[in-house]
């Protein structure tokens, strides 16, 4: 059980591995193309529903989707908070990257706010001591960051 070291492999033998790979990257590549074309189409005002037509594939349309939805998937759900808020005449869309080659169009009709009386006050009082979390961390963030700026510090990564 010695070390072996590393050593050129037949061309014979890792052929269909590197066909695998130079396969799996075009079609990669050309997913990507696909789907910035669909994308490009989207903004000159073509439909969603003609896109998806035109695909044979069809329209999932979710209402009332929070922040923390779990039955969509989390990446669309980051997009779609991420995108402006759209106006009554003109929807926002995205491209968003699902996974290996896969890709979804999203279209972003309407906005609802929240209403905050409707939240019990348990929930709202886990909402603000989350959010008075988060300016404390940035202003220490902040603060470190400031010092750090004023002079000049040695970390000595030998002593971790």
């Amino acid at each position: 059980s010695q070390h072996q070291p590393a050593t050129p492999k037949p061309i014979a033998d890792v052929r269909s591995m590197i066909d695998q790979r130079v396969v799996a990257e075009r079609i990669s590549k050309r997913a990507q193309e696909r789907a910035d074309e669909l994308f490009a189409r989207l903004g000159k005002g073509e439909s969603l529903i003609n896109l998806a037509q035109e695909l044979t594939l069809q329209v999932e349309d979710q209402k009332g989707i929070a922040r923390s939805a779990i039955n969509v998937d989390q990446s669309l759900v980051s997009a779609a908070f991420a995108l402006p808020r759209p106006t009554e005449s003109k929807p926002e869309f995205s491209l968003v990257k699902l996974g290996g080659d896969s890709f979804a169009l999203l279209e972003l009709k309407g906005v609802t706010d929240a209403d905050p009386s409707a939240v019990d006050q348990p929930t709202r009082d886990a909402a603000r001591t989350s959010i008075q979390r988060a300016i404390a961390d940035a202003a220490a963030s902040e603060f470190v960051a400031s010092l750090r700026a004023g002079m000049d510090i040695e970390i000595s990564e030998d002593r971790w």
